[in-house]
C-alpha cells in the first residue's frame, strides 16, 4: 500500500517497507490455497471418474504439480524480490508490452476470483445462519468492503488477520478429514455417481482431463507469497521453499 512506499535519497524509484517474516508467507500461500475449491470441486472430480484409485490419482498428480510450480516460483521471487506477480517475471523475460498484458490478465483474474469467493462466502454464510440466506449479494459486498478496509487500516493488520484465517481455515480444513474418516464409520464409503458423459471407457480420457482441471484449480493460490516479495525482511530465508 501507498503509506508503505519508501524512497531513499539520490534514488530514481522507491520499494515497499520490508517488514513481513516468514509467519506470513506460510499463511498466505496456506490461506490462498484452502479456498472454497476445497469445498465444491470433490465431488465434480468423483461425479468425472467414478473409481476411488483414479480419484485419489489426480489429486496427487495435481499435489505434484503445485509443488515442483512453487519450487520453481520460490527461486524467480528470491531473484526478483518486487512487487507485482506474474507481471514481474513476464516483463523481465519477454518485455514491456508482455509483460503489460500478463499484468492486466492476472489483475482480471484476481478481481473474478474476489467476486466469486465473496459469493462462496455468502451462500455458506447462509447455510450456517438460514436467516441470511436470502441476502447472499449483501453478504459478499459486506465481506469485501471488510477486507477493503482491513488492508487500508495497515500492512501488520492485514498481516495479523491473514495469519490468523489461515489457521482457523487449516484446523477447519485438518477437523474436516479428521471427521471424514471418524464419524459414521458403519455406514460404509458412499458410491460414486458418474455423470452418463463418462461411464463408457473411451471417455475416460476426457474425464480425467476435467478432473485434473479441477484439481488444479482446487489447488490453486499456493503462488500467492510472490505478491508480497517486496515487503517480506528477507525473501531468500523466508519463502516457503518446498
Amino acid at each position: 500500500m501507498r503509506q508503505f512506499l519508501k524512497f531513499g535519497a539520490g534514488s530514481r524509484s522507491g520499494h515497499l517497507l520490508r517488514i513481513l517474516g516468514v509467519g506470513f508467507g506460510l499463511a498466505v500461500g496456506v490461506g490462498n490455497t484452502i479456498g472454497t475449491g476445497i469445498l465444491r470441486t470433490p465431488g465434480e472430480v468423483a461425479g468425472y471418474l467414478g473409481n476411488g484409485w483414479l480419484i485419489f490419482a489426480v489429486w496427487l498428480l495435481g499435489g505434484i504439480y503445485a509443488l515442483l510450480c512453487s519450487s520453481s516460483l520460490t527461486e524467480l521471487g528470491c531473484m526478483l524480490p518486487r512487487a507485482g506477480g506474474w507481471y514481474v517475471y513476464s516483463r523481465r523475460a519477454f518485455g514491456k508490452k508482455a509483460g503489460f498484458v500478463v499484468g492486466c490478465c492476472d489483475w482480471t483474474v484476481q478481481s473474478v476470483a474476489n467476486a466469486y469467493l465473496a459469493v462462496a462466502f455468502g451462500e455458506f454464510v447462509g447455510e450456517l445462519l438460514p436467516m441470511l440466506a436470502g441476502h447472499v449479494r449483501l453478504l459478499g459486498v459486506l465481506a469485501l468492503a471488510s477486507l477493503a478496509i482491513l488492508n487500508w487500516i495497515g500492512l501488520k493488520a492485514g498481516s495479523r488477520a491473514q495469519e490468523i484465517t489461515s489457521l482457523v481455515k487449516a484446523l477447519g480444513l485438518i477437523a474436516l478429514v479428521t471427521a471424514a474418516f471418524t464419524i459414521s464409520v458403519k455406514a460404509g464409503a458412499a458410491s460414486f455417481l458418474p455423470s452418463n458423459l463418462f461411464v463408457r471407457p473411451h471417455n475416460i480420457f476426457l474425464g480425467l482431463m476435467l478432473a485434473l482441471q479441477g484439481v488444479v484449480v482446487t489447488y490453486d493460490g499456493w503462488y500467492a507469497p510472490i505478491y508480497f516479495v517486496e515487503e517480506d525482511k528477507d525473501p531468500a530465508k523466508n519463502l516457503p521453499a518446498p
